[in-house]
């Protein structure tokens, strides 16, 4: 159960991130689009040319990338959803986890799920157990620290 819980954190974290992109190029898009500063141009104030920015940009968002065969627009429509799906699964893991029992168990969801340090949870998890702090750090805790790892994000 905390092998899976923290494979689907590390996905979430991973889809985060790849929105993050797509919204960056998003925005890219629309700042060229319409920019909020004036440009100096060589180009005449006056042209018979009539441009449409917003079909411009428009036009830019569905086009499809060679690579993904998606539009950008379409990216970003399934990026959330993939993200919404993934906190969904957590979120119902997150549950399940809190009624799990074990030292390991529930090490993990203190550490993990509800924010405690490593230090405050093992402090925790020794009084609870009637064991030393140094037991859990010794044959509890290596075992999950890898799973933990996984779940925390770099900012």
């Amino acid at each position: 159960m905390i092998r899976t819980y923290a494979n689907t954190k590390a996905e979430l974290n991973i889809a985060e991130e790849r929105l993050n992109i797509l919204m960056s190029r998003k925005e890219e898009l629309y700042v060229k689009f319409f920019p909020l500063s004036a440009k100096i141009s060589d180009a005449p104030a006056h042209t018979n040319k009539l441009t449409d920015a917003m079909a411009g940009y428009v036009a830019e968002l569905t086009k499809v990338n060679p690579v993904t065969k998606m539009s950008l627009d379409s990216e970003i429509t399934e990026a959330r959803n993939n993200r919404d799906k993934l906190e969904y699964y957590l979120k119902r893991m997150e549950i399940n986890l809190k009624s799990t029992t074990g030292i390991e168990n529930e090490l993990f969801y203190k550490i993990v799920v509800e924010g405690y340090r490593p230090t405050k949870a093992v402090n925790n998890i020794a009084e609870k157990y009637n064991k030393e702090p140094e037991t859990i750090w010794k044959y509890y805790y290596p075992k999950i620290k890898k799973e933990i790892l996984k779940c925390i994000v770099n900012v």
